[in-house]
């Protein structure tokens, strides 16, 4: 009987052990079970997070893109509008100075007019014979005071002109 209670007691004790063991091995198990399911849950996190990031790079860079075209649109119609303001002041100064210059035109032709009339006054008066001759030479020296007066109008409105154009392209470059 003392031999079956040594032995019940070294069977319980090795059955003891063996439980303790598996307990071990299991909790080890759980350990590392434990671990792998952090480090996944960790990896997983910060893939996700990447993944966000990467999608906010592209949105990011789609926002970058169209703010730098509206910059671009916005220097250019600043731009436009800064040449048409140049245009509209170019055809102003154009205008005004044309019809100063033909003003002065027809005011030199009109006192020449008025120079001519005076003398053909001055040959009715005396009743010169060489009328019909004065009368064809005030009439070509009047066509060619408007002809000369147009050319030189026509002329300076050219010269201008290359002025501004060459200013304009100064300016844009």
């Amino acid at each position: 009987m003392r031999m079956k209670i040594v032995r019940d007691k070294r069977e319980a004790r090795m059955e003891r052990d063996a439980w303790a063991k598996w307990r071990h091995l299991f909790h080890l198990y759980l350990a590392a079970h434990n671990r792998d399911r952090r480090l996944t849950r960790v990896f997983f996190v910060r893939w996700r997070q990447r993944l966000e990031h990467i999608d906010r790079l592209d949105i990011l860079a789609d926002e970058t893109a169209q703010r730098g075209l509206k910059r671009l649109v916005m220097q250019k119609w600043a731009w436009w509008k800064h040449v048409l303001e140049l245009s509209l002041s170019e055809k102003v100064f154009v205008e005004r100075n044309s019809r100063k210059t033909m003003e002065n035109v027809m005011a030199m032709w009109r006192k020449q007019t008025y120079a001519f009339v005076n003398v053909d006054r001055l040959f009715t008066r005396f009743s010169l014979p060489c009328r019909r001759d004065l009368q064809a030479a005030q009439a070509f020296y009047n066509f060619k005071l408007v002809k000369s007066s147009l050319n030189s109008w026509k002329a300076a409105r050219d010269r201008l002109h290359v002025w501004l154009n060459t200013s304009l392209a100064l300016w844009i470059r």
